[in-house]
C-alpha cells in the first residue's frame, strides 16, 4: 500500500467532493472526477496520480485511514457506497475475503481433506497463530467447528456458500 504524502493529502481533501444524492465525486469547481473500473476496483486519477476509488473516497470524506486498510463490508470492490466502507486490519480485511483459494476442494475457507488420516481438517488463523479445530469425519462436522470458531473471534463472514455446503 503506498503512503499518501501530507500534500496530495491535504490537495484532495481541499478540492474534491463527494455527493451523495448522485453517488460521485466533483472537482470543487463542479468538474465529475472520472473513475476507471479495473480488473477487482475502481479507482482515480487525480493530480496526474492512480489511487484506488474506495481509499480516495474514504479520504475525502472521513480523512486519512492512517496505517489501517479500506476495506469492503460486502466482499465487492466495486460497491464503493460509503455505507459499504470500513477501516479494517490487515487480520480484519483478509477474514472478509469472498473468493476461495484456487486449491480449495472443500468449498469452505479452513477446511480440508486429510488423505494421511482420511479425514477432514478444520483450522482458523488468529492474531498470527494457526489454530487447529481437529480432525472430523465429515465436511459439515468440520465446517461447523470453523463457524463456531468464526464466532468465538468474531469474525465478519460474507463468504457466499452454495447451498450445497449449508449444514
Amino acid at each position: 500500500m503506498k503512503r499518501i504524502t501530507r500534500e496530495a493529502y491535504e490537495k484532495i481533501r481541499s478540492e474534491v467532493l463527494y455527493c451523495p444524492v448522485e453517488n460521485i465525486l466533483k472537482y470543487s469547481c463542479g468538474k465529475k472526477i472520472k473513475i476507471i473500473k479495473n480488473k477487482r476496483y475502481c479507482s482515480v486519477i487525480f493530480d496526474k496520480q492512480f489511487y484506488l476509488l474506495h481509499r480516495f473516497l474514504w479520504i475525502v470524506l472521513f480523512g486519512d485511514p492512517k496505517k489501517n486498510l479500506v476495506d469492503h463490508i460486502d466482499g465487492d470492490g466495486f460497491n464503493n457506497h460509503p455505507d459499504n466502507l470500513r477501516l479494517a486490519t490487515p487480520h480484519e480485511n483478509q477474514t472478509n475475503r469472498k473468493k476461495l483459494n484456487i486449491n480449495n476442494k472443500s468449498g469452505y475457507t479452513g477446511i480440508y481433506w486429510e488423505s494421511k488420516n482420511k479425514k477432514w481438517r478444520a483450522q482458523i488463523f488468529v492474531k498470527g497463530k494457526n489454530i487447529s479445530l481437529g480432525f472430523h469425519e465429515t465436511r459439515d462436522e468440520a465446517i461447523r467447528a470453523r463457524i463456531e470458531a468464526e464466532e468465538a473471534h468474531h469474525w465478519l463472514r460474507v463468504q457466499v456458500m452454495p447451498s450445497s455446503y449449508l449444514i
